[in-house]
């Protein structure tokens, strides 16, 4: 216990010489120049993809805009022939009694 007592007074006490740091002579001058630089430039192969990318989700849209709908009816029937599954043609109504 009065190890730790000793080294939290050392630990304490080096506080005490603290002083502020100095960023040296033109220390801004070099900041502001750095920050002042150009952007790196986006390199071309970065808009080639990005051009590529474009077209590639543009045409997917004009692929599934110009897709026949086909109706509900319609894939229930061929989804019952594809698994050998008789779909009936009509729909249950539902009674008072039922519910």
């Amino acid at each position: 216990m009065k190890n730790i007592k000793e080294e939290i007074n050392k630990t304490m006490n080096s506080l005490d010489s603290i002083q502020r740091a100095d960023p040296g002579p033109y220390f801004y001058a070099r900041l502001s120049a750095r920050m002042d630089t150009r952007p790196v430039p986006l390199r071309w192969y970065w808009k080639v993809a990005a051009g590529i990318l474009l077209v590639l989700n543009a045409g997917s849209f004009v692929i599934l805009g110009n897709s026949e709908s086909t109706s509900n009816e319609e894939v229930l029937n061929e989804m019952s022939s594809e698994y050998l599954y008789y779909v009936p043609d009509y729909e249950l109504t539902f009674n008072d009694d039922m519910l």
